[in-house]
This record gives structure tokens, sequence and C-alpha cells, in this order.
């Protein structure tokens, strides 16, 4: 029985049939059957579909170019024609390595990032388009990567891909763009947005119900005037994992309600006038990112709606001289890191309750006040401190905020940002 057992009756098998059979498997599939047997490993190899990556930037177009001295930052005075010879050069390595083969191609990565000025929109528009036309006719994607610079781009009609992760920069973003049905996009794992023109949010919250599958969602800069975007609805993802929303104050409301979501990143956003709702109870990372004063109590409510929160990072706050303390209060806390930027005149004062808290780093002017009830889990602890008058008083008051550290088994750190204005 042993025997049996140990036989490899795949390399019996006539080659003919092992050939049918991985014809009918995904790839993916196919790689994962070829560990049973050396013969399907070895026949494997010869029908799956090669694997490419073309990446057409900076590097791309300054090897490629006839100007050795082109500089990425003065696109403007490129001449017409050196842009001519740069969107041939796609066309030709596409054709060369799609077009021209007639076998399926993996396509690892298509990252697009071409110079090109308000001008010529829509010249790109006719070879973008082609260009994705090209990539799904017979072609699996992993990364699409499309980023302009300039202005806004009007350049893609429809969008119906199959990809992996989808990254857009410089789009507008309008209905239909993932075709007019109704379809699920089952494939996308992550979703980026940045710098992106929208005619309201349901054309985004359109976009995003087609993705159930999503484990990341970047929205960075979503802009339309001065309009009101309406209400936008993160809700219902059951895989999603990482949510980083920056600068999109332009929506009424933002609705967050993701099950197993372990990062939310917030970055200035007005939270004075954004009303946010969030559903996250098992975020175990939270990093916000602001400059808008009078916001503790918004962090207070959020940190108690994360029962199991692991690590707090706050940058860029500005003490509010109404507000007495910040309340920091969790039971699973383990890292804390803050970035002050103080008013003048205001130390701030942070209570803190996190028995088991192991790091807390602090950049600033100056070391708040500390009060704390259990700190008998801190081993590192990291201050910089740009200060604006480095003298004797400032060094004595260090200390007696130093001093709240005493007795503790922890490593502190402190450094005195050399970059930082200092009058001595």
């Amino acid at each position: 029985m042993e025997a049996t057992y140990n036989k490899d009756r795949i390399s019996e098998m006539p080659e003919e049939i092992v050939d049918q059979i991985l014809s009918l498997l995904p790839a993916r599939d196919a790689v994962r059957m070829s560990v049973l047997s050396k013969t399907w490993q070895q026949v494997s190899k010869k029908l799956l579909p090669p694997v490419v990556s073309f990446i057409f930037g900076k590097d791309f177009f300054k090897e490629n170019s006839t100007y050795k001295l082109f500089e990425w930052n003065m696109r403007h005075t490129i001449p017409k024609k050196e842009h001519d010879r740069l969107l041939k050069l796609v066309d030709e390595s596409l054709s060369k390595a799609l077009v021209q083969n007639k076998n399926k191609v993996i396509v690892q990565k298509f990252q697009l990032s071409l110079p090109f000025p308000v001008t010529m929109v829509r010249k790109v528009a006719s070879h973008v388009n082609r260009w994705l036309s090209t990539l799904v006719t017979r072609n699996t994607v992993d990364l699409l990567q499309i980023h302009f610079d300039e202005c806004y781009h009007d350049f893609v009609e429809k969008l119906v891909l199959d990809v992996g992760r989808l990254m857009l920069r410089g789009v507008i973003m309008r209905k239909g763009l993932l075709g007019d049905d109704s379809r699920k996009l089952f494939c996308l794992r992550e979703l980026s947005l940045d710098f992106i023109y929208i005619q309201d949010a349901k054309v985004l919250n359109d976009m995003l119900s087609r993705c159930p599958l999503l484990e990341s969602i970047i929205l960075r800069g979503i802009f339309n005037g001065d309009k009101d975007f309406g209400i936008l609805q993160l809700c219902n993802f059951p895989k999603l994992k990482n949510v980083d929303i920056n600068n999109v104050s332009g929506f009424s409301r933002i609705h967050i309600q993701v099950p197993n979501l372990e990062l939310l990143k917030f970055s200035y956003l007005d939270w004075m006038e954004l009303p946010i709702f969030c559903s996250v109870h098992l975020v175990k990372h939270l990093w916000i990112d602001y400059d808008i004063i009078a916001t503790y109590p918004f962090i207070d409510k959020l940190i108690s709606q994360i029962p199991v929160i692991e690590s707090l990072f706050l940058e860029n706050l500005k003490v509010d001289p109404r507000l007495r303390a910040l309340e920091i209060s969790s039971q699973h806390l383990k890292r804390l890191a803050m970035h002050f930027v103080t008013i003048e005149g205001q130390e701030g004062v942070i209570n803190i309750h996190a028995p088991y808290l192991y790091g807390y780093s602090f950049k600033g002017i100056q070391v708040p006040t500390l009060h704390y009830t259990n700190f008998s889990c801190l081993q590192e602890v990291d201050l910089v401190l740009r200060p604006r008058n480095l003298d004797t008083l400032w060094f004595i008051n260090l200390r007696k905020k130093l001093a709240v550290f005493d007795g503790l088994e922890a490593d502190v750190t402190v450094t005195i940002d050399p970059f930082s204005w200092v009058r001595l």
C-alpha cells in the first residue's frame, strides 16, 4: 500500500492528456498543481504564459529620449516631436510583447507616468485607450498604474479590467468608468485614487460597490471645485484591511463600517466641517494626521470605539488652549506616537491610561505634561525636540517633564533636532 501511495501516477499519463488538463486550469492553479509531479512541473513550464512588466516612467523616457539632458521637472520644454516619439516607443513596446505574441501573457505591472502638458490630452487619450484595450484582450493584469502630474486627464472611456491592483492619478472619474453594466470586479484587491476629479460621491460609491473583495483603499486628493460631494460610504467590505483617506474634505460626511479593518489612516481632513461615523471595532492601528485645533473630543470618542487598538499615531496636532487635556485610554494600546505643533505658550497635558503600553515617542517643541496610571510595561521612550530657545530655563523645564519616567525600566532617548532653528 505504501508503494501505491508514493507512486507518481501523473508521470505515467500521456503528455497530451497532461497538456489538456493544464490548459483548462487557471494559471495560478496550474502552478500549485505542478508540485505534485515532476512531469507536471516540466509540462507546466512550457504551457504557462510568460510574465512581463511594463514601466513607462521617468527612467524609461530618460533612457529612450534623444535629449540626454532631459529633465523630468521641465516637461513643458520638451518639443512636440519628442512627445510623439515617446508615444511611439510605448506603442512599439506593447505591440512587440503583446500584440505580436499570439499566446496569453501575464502582465505583472503596467505603470504609466507620462510627462505631457494639457495641450496633448486628446492625443494622449487615444493612445492610452488603445494600450488598455491591448492589455485586456487576452492578458491577465496584476498591477495597473496610470499617473499624470500635470492635470486631470479625461482619457478613459471605459476601464473594465480584471486587475489585481488599480492605481490612478490625475484622472477625471465619470459615470461608466468601469463600464455601464453592474459586473462585479472580484479580482481587484487594491484601489488607489490620487488627485482625482469626480462629479459627485455617487460616482465613487458606485465604483467601490463593484469591488466587494477589496483589501486596501487609498483616497488622496479627491476634488470637485467648491461643490458638496455628498456622503462617502465605505461599507460591507469583508476583506478590507487598510483604509487611507487624505485630503477629501469636499464630502459632507464619511461613513466607515468595515468589520475586519486593521489600519485606519486620516490625513488633512477638516474635522470641524466633516462629520465622520466609524464602526471599526477591530482596528489595530490608527493614524491621524491633521492641523486643525479643537479636535481632541473627536480623538477621545474615536479611540473609545476601538477596543483592540494596539498602535496610535497622532501627527501635526495643535494644542487648543480651551481644552485642558487629551485623554488616551485603551487596554490594548502598545505603541503611542505623537507629533505636536504647539501654540505659543501652551504645553499640552496628556492623560494616559494604557497598562500595556510598550513604546512612546514624541516630536515637538517641548515635552507635554504626562499623567499616567500604569507604565509598568513601558520599555522605549523616544523624544525628538525642536526648541525655539535653547537656554538654562528650557533644560530645567525638560528635567521636570522627564521626572515622570523616573523609577521605570524604560530606555529614555532625548534628541535635539540639529536642523531646527535654535537661538543660543
